[in-house]
């Protein structure tokens, strides 16, 4: 009886999921071919950890006698740190001493630092533990990135009110070639802490606050990178709770009032999620509290003429090295950056036009739409102004930003339903290609350009809307 009933649900469910279910399966294909790719490229390596000498993944060939060179930044982290941060776990050695940031192998000692959070050298631990040896941390790594592509889908479907433009968001993210090599083919770490916001954005959007907090949490567990995106989080929280029936008695402006006693109970429970996962570190507060978030350092250049050298992460400085700008101004860029004033500086107002955004009960949509454009605006200016500098493999985290906010109607608009168009398909792959090709002391000037983009994206947007309406109309008035 059960099994007659359950099967036109099935089908009902297949049916609605179908477009859906089809990119799912196209997007595992390509990543296990690029997952096996980067396999062969492992395993052509030297027989001995680490694996393959340093490679910053340069491609370079020549174009009518002209060489054409792209600078992809491809590391061996996986070879060197992580694949020794899960054996000296698995060693008993603890992370956050010395005695963990040390490994000898064969006679030699690395210096294998560790200073992200618990939860990470926990994946890197149980990938040595898979039997798919020594790929076992890089499958854990590429199945939460592959996985991110359902929270994705999820917000790209609520924020536009449009299952197809979600359907698109997941396909342009699974297909995203910055993802597929960083993730994909070079292992490198942001794909969980990706996979837990995108996952705390959906369930917030849902109304599910206590497990969209804790799932920010366990982010910033993988990445402390997480803590700037719980912004958006906290000016959400802090809001009077939406109902269930939002034309009910209670009047518009009171939804919009702060709820503090809300806020610290949200509080307290992400405070007690931080302190189980940090339990066995806790014996040592203070060294433990300084590797997370004193140890990961700060970029500071010494050379105001020419740029870092490879290794070093890239700042905004460097822009103003390479185009020969006066020393004394590089060198003040430097200053705001490390001392991270450039970065208060956009992350304040950001927070504060998400604190005033205002949350109406009968429009949460809209209100979502604003916040999540605020967080690409802040996800931006972070990795632009960051004193830690970053690496390319950072911008991981943008990418689901830009896969779902295609268009300023999504970033900010009114209307109640999104229609797909050709170019929200396009625009996330020419945007990547921005980032992904230029050489590494150039692309911070792309991620600016995008930013600025993305920052005047109401005007650009009513333009190209009076420039598409206008076209019609001619081409309209030319038939008749």
């Amino acid at each position: 009886m059960n099994s007659g009933s359950d099967s036109p649900s099935i089908r009902k469910f297949l049916f609605e999921y179908r477009i859906f279910i089809i990119i799912l399966i196209l997007g595992a294909i390509v990543w296990m071919i690029v997952f096996n790719a980067a396999a062969i490229n492992f395993l052509a390596g030297s027989r001995t950890q680490p694996h393959r000498a340093v490679w910053i993944g340069i491609i370079q060939f020549d174009l009518l006698g002209s060489p054409i060179k792209f600078q992809m930044e491809g590391y061996i982290d996986y070879d060197y740190y992580y694949m020794s941060w899960g054996e000296q776990f698995l060693s008993g050695h603890i992370p956050y001493t010395a005695d963990f940031d040390s490994f000898t192998l064969a006679g030699t000692t690395y210096n294998t630092p560790f200073f992200l959070p618990p939860l990470y050298v926990l994946l890197c631990a149980f990938g040595r533990l898979l039997p798919i040896q020594p790929f076992g941390i890089g499958a854990l790594i590429s199945i939460f990135g592959y996985m991110t592509a359902f929270p994705i889908y999820g917000i790209g479907r609520y924020l536009s009110h449009n299952q197809r433009i979600g359907e698109a968001a997941a396909l342009t993210y699974l297909l995203n070639p910055l993802v597929l090599y960083h993730t994909v083919y070079v292992w490198l770490n942001p794909a969980p802490f990706v996979f837990f916001t995108m996952l705390s954005f959906y369930l917030l959007m849902k109304n599910k606050s206590y497990a969209g907090v804790a799932s920010i949490v366990i982010a910033f567990m993988f990445k402390q990178t997480a803590l700037f995106l719980s912004l958006p989080v906290i000016a959400y929280v802090l809001k009077k709770r939406p109902t269930s029936t939002p034309d009910d008695e209670r009047d518009a402006d009171d939804a919009d009032k702060f709820d503090l006693k809300r806020f610290m109970k949200v509080s307290f429970i992400a405070i007690l999620i931080f302190l189980i996962i940090s339990l066995p570190y806790l014996y040592d507060p203070i060294n433990y509290l300084e590797h997370l978030f004193v140890r990961p350092g700060v970029v500071s250049l010494d050379d105001f003429q020419n740029p870092p050298k490879i290794g070093t992460p890239i700042v905004m400085a460097v822009l103003f090295i390479v185009s020969n700008a006066p020393p004394e101004l590089s060198s003040f860029i430097n200053y705001i950056q490390y001392t991270s004033i450039g970065l208060m500086i956009g992350l304040l107002p950001l927070l504060g036009l998400m604190l005033i955004e205002k949350k109406d009960d009968n429009n949460l949509q809209y209100y979502w739409r604003r916040i999540f454009y605020l967080s690409l605006l802040l996800v931006l200016w972070l990795h632009l102004w960051s004193p830690r500098g970053i690496y390319k493999y950072y911008l991981v985290l943008l990418i689901p930003f830009l896969t779902i906010l295609t268009s300023s109607r999504i970033c900010s608009g009114h209307e109640e339903k999104i229609e797909l168009r050709a170019r929200m398909i396009v625009l996330p792959f020419i945007l990547t290609l921005f980032i992904l090709l230029p050489l590494r002391i150039y692309y911070l000037f792309f991620l600016f350009m995008i930013f600025l983009g993305y920052a005047a994206q109401r005007y650009f947007g009513e333009t190209t809307v009076l420039i598409s309406q206008s076209l019609k109309g001619i081409l309209r008035k030319s038939k008749v």
